[in-house]
């Protein structure tokens, strides 16, 4: 992405976005599709785990998204970023598509429809512009998207077997550097040297 777009890699700093481009922020995310409604992970809070263990869904998904609109907007002060979006390559049979969508601020007044997962490992709720899903045994975050529409999208040929292609170019590059490398020839080494003594050879 910041190869084509010229935008300013992030993706090792412990931030929201992976990219800024201009003064937006990007996250990016590549996935499967799945019926163009798919949850993803966009947060991850290990270091967080002692705050919320314990308490119940109410109070989690109330830690959770403070904590989450904090580190969003912490990105953007820190980055100056007036802007955040989730820049999504969505996989499908033989086609790739982009798609684009604001990463909003949970809306913490707003948020409704909290309901435990019978297995009580996840805790599902909306804020009436997103829907989300936290995993209390992986302390991760996750969200729907929804990828119906795409910004672009292309027609792409799936390789049976992708090692095989790896392999050829590896083979490749080892060839062209044995043709580009310093020709060897058959050489001796004779050291000049004088019985004489001294350090001067005639």
């Amino acid at each position: 992405f910041c190869k084509v777009t010229g935008a300013e890699n992030l993706g090792r700093a412990d931030c929201s976005a992976d990219a800024k481009l201009g003064d937006i922020g990007v996250g990016i995310k590549t996935f499967l599709a799945n019926n163009n409604n798919t949850m993803q992970k966009i947060a991850e809070f290990n270091r967080d785990a002692s705050s919320i263990r314990y308490k119940n869904a109410e109070a989690v998904v109330g830690i959770i998204s403070k904590l989450r609109n904090e580190r969003i907007l912490s990105t953007m002060r820190i980055y100056g970023i007036n802007k955040m979006i989730y820049h999504c390559i969505v996989r499908e049979p033989n086609l790739i598509k982009i798609c684009e969508t604001p990463m909003d601020l949970i809306d913490i007044s707003n948020i409704k429809d909290i309901s435990t997962r019978s297995n009580g490992n996840s805790i599902n709720f909306n804020d009436g512009k997103n829907e989300y899903s936290f995993n209390l045994n992986k302390n991760t975050l996750f969200k729907r998207f929804d990828t119906s529409s795409s910004v672009y999208e292309f027609q792409v040929k799936i390789l049976d077997d992708p090692y095989e292609l790896l392999s050829r170019l590896v083979t490749f590059k080892i060839d062209a550097e044995k043709e580009t490398s310093t020709p060897k020839y058959d050489s001796v080494i004779l050291p000049l040297f004088s019985d004489r003594g001294g350090r001067n050879v005639p």
